[in-house]
């Protein structure tokens, strides 16, 4: 009621308001161009003035029903089949009924003959499924059903009327049927269908549209355009395709990964990249700009330093001690190289160049680099003379030995040790003198070079043998040696080592020789058919041998012409020993060893400009980077694969299918890692 002092304006007012309340409370009310707060507001009084309605409704009727609200949220455990055969669901009203289907968790909107028929449906579902009267009563309720037409809901009770819901269940059909559209695919040539409400597409016709409806065809241009479905296919293909989109990613990831690693700068407070290279002498740059696939679509992570700090913070005390023992253990190991080191590297001084140069005499090897291992080494002075490379070092200087001090913990112990030390230097002293009886340090009046010469195997060679270490021989007078040991002979005239052993055998007589030969036809005619077999057999397996072998020294040896002597020398590139004999096993073959032609340097001159430096340093690095590519596609077509039978390896060519026991002549002196 209105206050009646109150004014005209203010009575306009109140009006106004009452009726924009009114306008807000229906159903189909728009806020139109008001604000978004006032729609929401109109929202909650909608749903508080639904649920004031329900209630009120429910409790308005609630003494008219038998049951109350919670005894129906429990009704499937707590009421009997009986109970639900004498409830009559027409006698309630519609807001019970919508209430029930909340309860059911079936739809609650509709009106009250299809919250009937629903409800109906569900207690023939779950509560009288395996009730025999009740089967029989809805059998024979079907059978009425078919008599008289499409009627679905039947009697609660004995004597109830059936209702005919025809009407109402062809509008709930034609409402369902109203979210789909038929949709013409040109590419496919067949009709999908599309829902309205869901955006669902499918190209089977859906189950609660019957086959005798028709569903509306969709305008071509309609807005939007609707893509179809996928077909079983399309869809393969597109899961395969992301698939590989996946794995490549991964592996993309992975290359980047081996590639470049992530670093975080405490000074600047900046993440950088590094390139990781192959050769770890070359120094990492750093990378403040990430590389164009790390910028945005790949990330490696944490940085290097935060991992091994996450690492460090949850590691356990024996993961730490195992670190600490492999950390001493490597300390331990390269300690040892170093001791090793030292004993076979010597510092030399060149005179040509005015520089100094190592050189192993183990390996026979020289760099001008001082080994990794001993680049913290200062003492210098311990890895040898700083003379020529042949200078003669001193006989006398030995290594020092570092005794420690529990070999001098007592008397016993000091006298073991005393005593290992002068059969350390008796034995040295003994060996020293069986060199020197046997070999001979000659200089060889051509070449102007001293060579080594074997007595006992009458052979000669450039380089020193490995058991003098480090001790040399004198320089032997050749003046006092017999025509038979001079170099000169084995120089100019070289003669193979198997003919002189076999000039030196004794002669046999003719006589002797026929008795052998008789005593030899004698044993092969006793023989047995197996023992001669097994004879046949032992010598083809050793010719094969021997054919073998021969081919593996044709690969080994390699013929080169010297021509400060003249003569040919064979080098043997595996173990790096050059002979002026041909091998034995070369002998009685036709073939000869390859000539291997030494290349003359092709520049006479020294280079001293800048621009033809880089013109060299631009050529080795195009070969460099041709080796390269040559290298990848090698291992992409050939694999050096195992031969179990032979315990050999040999190489398959991937391409041709063709395998061979020679490595292929573009790999030289690389080989590849085998399969």
């Amino acid at each position: 009621m209105m206050d009646p002092n109150m004014t005209r304006r203010a009575r306009a007012e109140q009006k106004k308001k009452i009726k924009a309340a009114q306008r807000k409370l229906e159903s189909g009310w728009k806020p139109g161009r008001s604000k978004r707060r006032k729609q929401k507001a109109a929202v909650m009084i909608q749903r508080v003035y639904r649920s004031h309605l329900l209630r009120q409704a429910f409790q308005r009727s609630r003494h008219n029903v038998r049951f109350t609200f919670t005894s129906l949220q429990a009704f499937g455990h707590a009421r009997s089949r009986q109970h639900w055969r004498n409830v009559d669901l027409r006698r309630l009203s519609r807001e019970e009924l919508r209430l029930l289907a909340l309860t059911l968790n079936l739809p609650s909107t509709g009106k009250k003959v299809l919250l009937i028929c629903r409800i109906q449906r569900w207690m023939d579902l779950h509560v009288l499924g395996s009730d025999m009267a009740a089967q029989a009563a809805a059998r024979a309720l079907e059978n009425r059903r078919k008599a008289q037409g499409s009627v679905y809901f039947c009697e609660a009770h004995p004597g109830a009327d059936l209702v005919d819901i025809r009407p109402l269940r062809g509008h709930h059909i034609t409402s369902i049927a109203a979210r789909y559209q038929r949709i013409f695919s040109i590419s496919h040539n067949e009709f999908f269908y599309y829902n309205l409400w869901q955006g669902k597409k499918s190209w089977a016709r859906p189950a609660e549209i019957s086959e005798d409806f028709d569903v509306p065809i969709r305008d071509p241009d309609a807005s939007p355009r609707i893509s179809p479905p996928l077909t079983p296919v399309e869809a393969a293909t597109k899961l395969q395709a992301a698939w590989r989109g996946l794995q490549a990613r991964r592996l993309t990831l992975s290359l980047l990964r081996d590639r470049y690693e992530k670093h975080f700068d405490l000074e600047k407070e900046r993440v950088y990249h590094v390139r990781k290279s192959v050769g770890k002498k070359e120094p990492s740059t750093k990378l403040w700009d990430p590389p164009p696939l790390l910028r945005k679509r790949y990330d490696l992570g944490d940085p290097v330093e935060i991992q091994r700090l996450a690492k460090f913070a949850s590691m356990t005390h024996d993961e730490a001690a195992r670190i600490v023992q492999y950390a001493y253990r490597c300390h331990r190991g390269r300690e040892f190289m170093r001791r090793i080191l030292r004993s076979r590297i010597k510092k030399l001084w060149d005179a040509t160049t005015g520089r100094f140069y190592y050189y192993n005499a183990t390996t026979k090897e020289s760099a001008w680099e001082k080994p990794r291992l001993l680049l913290n080494d200062d003492d210098d002075d311990n890895l040898g003379s700083k003379g020529g490379r042949h200078h003669e070092p001193t006989q006398g200087r030995r290594r020092a030995v570092a005794l420690r001090p529990e070999k001098f913990h007592n008397e016993e112990a000091a006298a073991r040790t005393i005593q290992a030390l002068y059969r350390r230097f008796a034995t040295r002293k003994t060996l020293l003198q069986l060199i020197s009886r046997r070999y001979r340090k000659m200089m060889d009046p051509v070449s102007g070079q001293p060579y080594y010469y074997d007595s006992v195997s009458a052979t000669a060679t450039w380089f020193k043998p490995a058991v003098f270490g480090a001790y040399d021989l004198e320089l032997f007078d050749d003046s006092t040696v017999s025509a038979s040991g001079r170099r000169q002979s084995t120089l100019v005239a070289p003669q193979s080592s198997a003919l002189y052993a076999a000039s030196k055998l004794p002669r046999i007589s003719e006589r002797a020789r026929l008795k052998r030969h008789k005593r030899r036809l004698q044993r092969l005619r006793q023989m047995s058919r197996d023992e001669a077999a097994s004879r046949l057999q032992r010598m083809w397996r050793t010719r094969r041998a021997k054919d073998e072998l021969r081919e593996l020294l044709f690969d080994a040896y390699e013929k080169i012409y010297d021509p400060t002597t003249e003569h040919f020398y064979y080098y043997n590139r595996k173990t790096g020993i050059a002979k002026w004999e041909k091998p034995a096993l070369l002998l009685g073959d036709g073939r000869d060893i390859k000539e291997t032609k030494v290349i003359k340097r092709r520049r006479s001159h020294t280079v001293t400009a800048p621009y033809e430096a880089k013109q060299v340093l631009f050529t080795f690095m195009r070969y460099s980077v041709a080796r390269l590519e040559l290298h990848r596609l090698l291992r992409e077509r050939i694999q050096k694969v195992f031969d179990p039978n032979s315990q050999q390896y040999y190489y398959f060519d991937k391409l041709t299918g063709q395998s061979s026991w020679k490595k292929p002549v573009t790999l030289k002196g690389y080989d590849l890692s085998p399969v």
